[in-house]
């Protein structure tokens, strides 16, 4: 036939399951979604009927290479998402939307931000993440009223100056994010930003910052994750409304003093640097919930940590600390403590201060021994201790009775204390690879235990009958190989949960 356009109300058809257009030429819908099948083509016009009540149009995904031809007229549109489709330019009649607010073409292919974006005089939102722009048209300074602007994911390796008249033109702008381009310098413009509130800048091979990123007094979230940073300078602590700071995956090997008057950083994320030392002045992040050290090179932590009163979450893995300072029990908000892979001979004796303690990792450490007080984390949830040189475990871990995994593998064990069988909720235990030659005759009170793992350890026998290892009745995973077991208790076969079993 000769169909060159379907009617709107196809898109009411949301049912149809075939709908046959071939040898015709369509422009509407336009050619390249109607190659894509029926549902495309029913979206493309659904789309189009649902815009007219919510002055939203969503046509993501529909394959299209042009603006399509219907849009234009649709002048009392906000906002219009044309993301995912196959765009390389923005056809100039899109600046007859005159009520556009939020303009989303990331996922395509669009090579340059044509001059005629500074006619969409009422946009706030942009959105050009995902193309292939190299550079940013200076006239989008000419956006007055935007607030946001993603950048995202494109070539981008400088920014156009923003100013007119000495004046910056986007002044209410909140949110630049300009991760994964091409910038090996900090934008100096973005300093004259004063209003914003959110700049991600993470993904670039930026390798210093200007002092003057202390004029962005407003900004609450700043990424600079995976760039090349190995300093930063004194005027960062001029930041003062900064509550999430993102500096992981650079080469920082120190942190300057003015960085502890950040007093409402909440999360601070500085995992894989180079970090030798923590500055005194971090005892003064008074509002720091989470503090992420992993994959660093500290030795020793400073003592003004113990001011940390809100932190809640503290990662420091992979360093290499030989102790914890003494005063770090005064840490009584901590939730999670992850310091496996380091160097640790021992855990401070008043871990049990920690009463908020839901996740405690020690692996890899040199740990001899567990304090006694470990029992009295009211609120532990999971314990990994494994790979250290633990000879015993205290009685006291018996009353951690909130415990669902407790990991005590590749250690030293000879045996186990009784108390461990009070542990009505462990789900998980962790124990091969250990010395162990017999286990707690009243193993079988681990009502809720899934996994028991006794592989490579010194038992000759289990424990027998439903106060044995037949009582623990939701057990799935056993690891029993490598133990001179000659018998196996009959009650096993009791075990209809069981789906691996790795006998002697």
């Amino acid at each position: 036939n000769k169909l060159t356009i379907l009617p709107l109300t196809v898109g009411k058809l949301t049912n149809l399951e075939t709908l046959d257009v071939t040898d015709n030429h369509t422009t509407s819908p336009p050619i390249e979604t109607v190659a894509l099948g029926t549902k495309a083509i029913i979206s493309f016009f659904h789309c189009l009927l649902q815009a007219r009540v919510t002055r939203s149009l969503d046509m993501p995904n529909l394959g299209l290479e042009s603006f399509p031809m219907e849009i234009e007229y649709m002048t009392y549109l906000t906002s219009l998402d044309l993301s995912g489709n196959q765009l390389r330019n923005l056809d100039p009649k899109m600046t007859a939307l005159i009520s556009l607010r939020t303009l989303n073409v990331s996922k395509n292919e669009i090579v340059g931000i044509p001059s005629h974006i500074a006619e969409m005089s009422n946009l706030t939102e942009l959105n050009f993440e995902h193309n292939t722009l190299t550079e940013a048209n200076k006239r989008i300074a000419e956006l007055a009223l935007i607030k946001s602007m993603n950048l995202a994911h494109n070539m981008l390796s400088s920014l156009p100056p923003m100013m007119f008249e000495g004046e910056i033109l986007t002044r209410y702008l909140k949110q630049l994010i300009l991760n994964n381009n091409e910038f090996t310098q900090f934008p100096a413009v973005v300093c004259e930003m004063y209003t914003l509130e959110v700049l991600v800048l993470a993904n670039n091979q930026i390798v210093t910052l200007p002092d003057t990123i202390k004029q962005l007094s407003a900004l609450t979230h700043l990424s600079l994750a995976q760039n090349r940073l190995s300093s930063l300078p004194q005027g960062l602590g001029g930041c003062t409304s900064i509550t999430e700071l993102e500096l992981q995956t650079n080469r920082l090997t120190s942190l300057p003093p003015g960085v502890g008057n950040l007093k409402n950083l909440m999360k601070f994320n500085l995992i894989q640097n180079a970090l030798v030392k923590l500055p005194p002045s971090i005892g003064s992040l008074e509002s720091l919930t989470q503090l992420s050290l992993r994959e660093n090179q500290l030795a020793i932590l400073p003592a003004s940590m113990n001011m940390l009163f809100n932190l809640q979450i503290l990662s420091l893995s992979a360093n290499r600390l030989y102790e914890l300072p003494p005063l770090i029990e005064d840490l009584t908000t901590l939730q999670v403590l992850t310091i496996s892979d380091n160097a640790l001979e021992t855990l401070p004796v008043k871990i049990g201060n920690f009463r908020a303690l839901t996740q405690l990792a020690v692996s890899n450490n040199q740990l001899k021994e567990l304090p006694a007080t470990i029992g009295n984390l009211p609120s532990i949830k999971q314990i990994w201790v494994d790979h250290n040189a633990l000879e015993s475990i205290p009685s006291s871990i018996g009353r951690c009775v909130t415990l669902t995994e407790l990991n005590l593998d590749h250690n030293k064990l000879n045996s186990l204390p009784m108390s461990i069988c009070q542990l009505t909720n462990l789900q998980e235990l962790w124990l091969h690879d250990n010395e162990i030659e017999v286990l707690p005759s009243m193993i079988g009170k681990l009502k809720a235990l899934r996994t028991l793992t006794l592989s490579n350890n010194l038992i000759t026998s289990l424990p027998e009958g439903f106060s044995g290892i037949g009582g623990c009745i939701q057990l799935s995973e056993l690891w029993l190989k490598g133990n001179p077991i000659k018998r196996i208790p009959p009650e096993i076969a009791q075990l209809g949960n069981l789906r691996v079993l790795l006998l002697p």
